[in-house]
């Protein structure tokens, strides 16, 4: 309503306007009524054309430069972002008649932007006054003799005369402009090739990160799985252990190397986004505190977590995971031994704040900045006491950022240094915001507190494998993998591989297994393609399905959970958690199978055991099922009844109202009606019938479920009444006497032949009528008043 009010007053205006798009061309997109007018231009011809297309200049003035000037003043708009007044101009316009002529014009006008809501240039409003008249008065004034045109005008001619010199000067002016602008121009076309290929280099090192994080993940999988193995194995010597620990404690500290190379060129380039969630920021910080809790008992640091009962959040529960985790993985590095870690959160202003504090040697003031740059550590140099890479506070600092806040350092009363990070507690206006969080990542959580704990991973329990134990399919390229994943598989599950996407259908549509766990980047076929192509079959439809992979893709982990994948885990994984998350999906597949069967048990016994029949019937007519009360009524067994046509059981007479019947089920529809079925012994037996289609998953008819009743007896008895009905109609209609039924209120009920000829009156000219017109006057008070007693039939 307000924009077309606006557009109204806009239409309505008595000056000119045009309003322009800010582009190379300054298309028209809005012009006015008075533009249009003084123009002698039509709306549908000018809008969404270049200016200088509509209005070029007049060849015939080959000192023209309306255009030049016009365009050198729009540009200049563009780069002063002010509004620029031109002197007056000699711009004439082509007439609309086909001859190609113009006619001479002079205008004055200002160009003025408009700014969007991002501070760039909407567009640019070009207002123009029509002085043509005046100027070319003036011209001819100046013709004439000073003395006859007066004193007073002879100071206007001056003046005007000063003016239009003015405006030559801003004409000189404005064409230096132009050759700057041209000088400009082309250096922004370098500058933009420039900017386009440093994109396509932050593009190629974004990809580049993503293929090594890839390529690393999977040979740190094989590293530290055998080594898990062997250090759960209990056959290695005190020296032989306490050498695997150093791989697999290096090894996971490379993997967490990696995802932060990978992270930090992401949020550089950026490609990471966020996926809000309702979450409590309170729980959060304790449980990622949790973690650290053995490591500052082991090391006597004294760690507090101070935050309040509750605070909820709409934040990116992921990222802001990895913020509390660089924090205190941060602050555990520099804290002594004996020292002090607190964990604190507070809500101010719509804001949550995250604080570390320690007791470390503290963050000096003239690198309070460069802490949070990539790769810069405060002791850097080849003689630094604590490795990393110099990537935790730059990424804190980036996820702080992309959700709005920001993060910096200051000192910590008492020594050290206090880290803090400030983020909103709702999330921008038109962000999706799921209603719960996704579980956290416990790989972060372990790397953080490995790199600087010693760990020993629990010893896996002997399993044996049994001949009937589930059948898992394992769909990887990289050999070593495939072998590495089906030696932990194998202490439970009978375990079949393949090599790619195609072959992992192909057996698995051979071979249904139990379960399938897959990679996504492989040869021929990749894994989520396999995924897709495996929900399109019916009978593969429920298999879960685990997703191993080393290729960090938010939007394709996504895309895998909402295609029917169930779990997701990323490279390199423990033994253990593979075995409990398949562990978890086989069991809850075994549960859900065995209630369903319980469920159909308790139906099958509902159905068996009904009182009333109960018949199936595919989509070709023939009998499916029937249940034993079905049977009974017709006479014969259920085994009896079984694949026969559903036809042979109707009567000859009624077979075309069955097949009526029949073709709106087909088409959806539920009926309830009343037949008669044909019984074992040629008996005609009367059945209620409430008839419903089966439909499969796709929505196709493939029978139908029909509820009957034996209503014979009922039937019989209902002839019957309606044969003792008819009889004592009949003796009514014939008795001498006229008969006249009333009820309470006088209303004549029936009037039967006899009273039809005493009254001469039809039957149906009376019934529904008052019996009291029937009446002299003065029987009618008495008639009342036996009419209010009691029903009662007249005999005339």
């Amino acid at each position: 309503m307000v924009d077309s009010y606006f557009r109204l007053l806009f239409e309505a205006s008595p000056h000119p306007y045009l309003i322009l798009r800010a582009d190379t061309v300054f298309t028209i997109v809005a012009v006015n009524e008075r533009y249009l007018a003084a123009t002698g231009t039509q709306r549908d011809a000018i809008v969404g054309h270049g200016l200088f297309n509509i209005f070029p200049d007049n060849p015939d003035d080959l000192s023209g430069s309306g255009t030049s000037d016009l365009r050198t003043s729009l540009n200049r708009v563009i780069i002063d972002r002010h509004q620029d007044i031109m002197g007056v101009q000699k711009y004439d316009i082509p007439l609309r008649d086909g001859s190609g002529s113009f006619e001479v014009k002079y205008w004055s006008p200002v160009n003025t932007p408009v700014f969007a809501p991002d501070g760039g240039i909407a567009c640019i409003i070009h207002h123009v006054e029509d002085v043509t008249e005046f100027v070319l008065h003036r011209e001819r004034a100046s013709l004439e003799s000073a003395e006859r045109i007066g004193t007073v005008e002879a100071r206007a001619e001056r003046m005007e005369a000063e003016v239009l010199r003015r405006a030559d000067e801003v004409k000189r002016a404005n064409r230096a402009i132009k050759t700057a602008m041209a000088k400009l121009e082309q250096r922004e076309a370098e500058l933009a090739q420039l900017n386009e290929r440093l994109q396509e280099l932050d593009r190629i090192r974004t990809e580049f990160f993503s293929n090594v994080s890839h390529e690393l993940r999977t040979p740190l999988t094989l590293i530290l799985g055998p080594v898990g193995k062997l250090l759960a194995s209990g056959n290695l010597t005190d020296a032989d252990r306490r050498d695997m620990q150093v791989v697999e404690r290096n090894a996971r500290l490379l993997c967490r190397h990696v995802t932060d190379l990978l992270d930090i060129s992401k949020l550089e380039a950026g490609r990471m986004a966020l996926c809000y969630t309702q979450a409590d920021l309170t729980r959060l910080a304790r449980f990622i505190a949790s973690h650290f809790d053995v490591l500052a008992l082991e090391r006597t640091i004294s760690f507090r977590v101070v935050v309040p009962e509750s605070l909820p959040v709409q934040i990116d529960v992921e990222r802001v995971q990895r913020i509390l985790l660089n924090l205190l993985s941060n602050a555990f590095k520099f804290t002594p031994e004996g020292g002090t870690v607190e964990l604190s959160v507070v809500s101010s202003e719509g804001r949550g704040i995250i604080q570390v504090r320690d007791s470390g040697p503290g963050v000096p003031a003239h690198l309070r900045e460069a802490v949070f740059e990539p790769f810069r550590q405060v002791d850097g140099g080849a003689n630094r006491h604590h490795g990393g890479t110099g990537l935790g506070l730059a990424i804190v600092k980036q996820l702080a950022e992309l959700h709005g806040g920001k993060a910096w350092v200051e000192d910590n009363q008492g020594g050290g240094a206090r880290f803090c990070v400030s983020l909103p507690l709702v999330a921008p206006a038109h962000s999706v915001v799921a209603p719960t969080a996704e579980m956290l990542d416990a790989q972060l959580d372990l790397q953080a507190v490995e790199e600087l704990q010693i760990l020993s991973p629990p010893a896996l329990p002997a399993q044996h494998r049994l001949a009937d134990a589930p059948l898992v399919l394992v769909v990887e390229d990289n050999a070593d993998m495939s072998a590495y994943i089906s030696d932990i598989l194998g202490l439970r599950y009978r375990v079949e591989t393949a090599r790619d996407g195609r072959e992992g259908i192909d057996q698995a549509l051979l071979r249904p297994p139990d379960l399938i766990v897959s990679d996504i980047m492989m040869p021929h076929m990749s894994g989520d393609a396999m995924v897709e192509a495996l929900r399109g079959h019916p009978e593969l439809n429920d298999i879960p399905i685990v997703m191993l992979t080393a290729k960090a893709d938010e939007p394709l982990r996504v895309k895998l959970l909402k295609n029917g994948v169930q779990d997701y885990i990323a490279k390199p994984f423990a033994a253990e958690e593979l075995l409990a998350r398949v562990d978890n999906l086989l069991l809850e597949r075994l549960r859900s199978r065995n209630l369903l069967r319980q469920s159909e048990e308790r139906y099958r016994l509902i159905v068996e055991n009904a009182s009333e029949g109960i018949w199936l019937v595919d989509g070709g007519n023939r009998t499916t099922f029937v249940n034993p009360a079905m049977a009974r009524i017709l006479g014969y067994t259920t085994v009896e009844m079984l694949g026969t046509p559903f036809e042979q059981y109707m009567p000859a007479d009624e077979i075309d109202a069955w097949q009526g019947q029949l073709r709106l089920r087909r088409q959806g529809e539920t009926t309830h009606y009343q037949r008669r079925l044909r019984c074992k012994d040629g008996s005609l037996c009367w059945c209620q019938v409430s008839s419903a289609p089966l439909l499969d998953a796709e929505g196709r008819f493939v029978g139908s479920l029909a509820l009957k009743t034996d209503i014979t007896e009922a039937k019989l008895a209902e002839q019957a009444l309606h044969d003792q009905e008819e009889q004592m109609r009949t003796v009514l209609e014939n008795v001498v006497d006229g008969i006249i039924s009333i009820d309470s209120k006088g209303c004549i009920c029936s009037f039967n032949k006899a009273a039809e000829r005493i009254f001469g009156y039809r039957a149906d000219e009376v019934i529904g009528g008052n019996v009291s017109a029937l009446m002299p006057a003065p029987d009618i008070i008495m008639w009342r008043l036996i009419a209010e007693t009691e029903f009662f039939q007249m005999a005339v």
